[in-house]
């Protein structure tokens, strides 16, 4: 896999955490999931600036 797609990844990984935390009727699993979908963020940004 090559960085763009390693990011890619990442970033579609975040948008679907994100978008069960908001369909999460408790409030602990949208926690987890938000928790999550940062995790995957901060791992996208990390790919990114390893690219540049």
């Amino acid at each position: 896999m090559s960085v763009p797609e390693d990011r890619e990844y990442l970033l579609r990984r975040e948008a679907e955490c994100r978008e069960m935390a908001t369909r999460a009727a408790a409030p602990s699993v949208r926690k987890i999931h938000e928790s999550l979908a940062e995790e995957f963020a901060a791992r996208a940004e990390e790919v990114k600036e390893l690219a540049v």
